[in-house]
C-alpha cells in the first residue's frame, strides 16, 4: 500500500499493490508452478515406467513357460545343440535348446502372430540357452557331459533391457 502526504501533512493513502509486490507475488507464483509441473512429470515418468515394466515381465514370463513346457532334448535325439534343420520359425521348436539364439520385435506369440496394439511397440526379446554344471547351475558346460539348461529371456524396449527371466530344465524323469 503506497501512502503519501498531501500539503497539509495529511495522510492520503491509495489501495493497491506497488510494483515490488507485483514481481514478487509473481516470482512465488512462478516458482510454486515450476515446481508443480515438475512433480507431475516425475509421476507420469514413474507410471509409464511401472505399467512398461509390468509389460516387460509379462512378455518374458510366458516365453520362459512355453519354453520350460518343451522336451529337455530333440525328441528324435539329435545332437545339435540349437534347432535343427527344418525347425526355423518358433512353432515348430520342439526341445529347450532349439530357442537358443533366438529373438523377436516386435513380440508375438507362438505361431508367429505378432503381438498388436501400442502397448507392444519398440519391444523385444531374446533368448539364450546354455548347458550348464549339475551341482552349480552357473558353470556352462560345452562337453555335452551336463544333464542341466539354462534358460534366459531378456525382454528389451528400444535397445533398452527392462527384464530378464531365468529357468532351469533338466534331464531327470523325477
Amino acid at each position: 500500500m503506497n501512502v503519501r502526504r498531501d500539503g497539509n501533512n495529511r495522510l492520503n493513502q491509495r489501495p493497491g499493490f506497488s510494483y515490488v509486490e507485483a514481481v514478487i507475488s509473481v516470482v512465488i507464483l512462478g516458482t510454486a508452478v515450476t515446481a508443480g509441473l515438475s512433480m507431475f512429470g516425475s509421476y507420469a515418468h514413474g507410471v509409464a515406467f511401472t505399467f512398461e515394466s509390468a509389460i516387460a515381465r509379462g512378455l518374458a514370463a510366458e516365453l520362459i513357460s512355453e519354453i520350460t513346457a518343451r522336451e529337455y532334448q530333440d525328441p528324435g535325439a539329435s545332437p545339435v545343440f540349437g534347432p535343427d534343420s527344418g525347425e526355423i520359425a518358433r512353432a515348430d521348436f520342439d526341445d529347450v535348446d532349439d530357442y537358443d539364439g533366438w529373438s523377436e520385435s516386435p513380440p508375438a506369440v507362438a505361431d508367429g502372430t505378432p503381438l498388436d496394439g501400442p502397448n507392444f511397440v519398440g519391444f523385444s526379446r531374446e533368448v539364450v540357452v546354455s548347458s550348464v554344471d549339475d551341482n552349480t547351475m552357473t558353470t556352462d558346460v560345452t562337453d555335452g557331459a551336463s544333464n542341466s539348461k539354462r534358460i534366459v529371456v531378456t525382454v528389451s524396449r528400444n535397445g533398452k533391457p527392462y527384464t530378464s527371466f531365468i529357468a532351469f530344465k533338466t534331464n531327470h524323469a523325477d
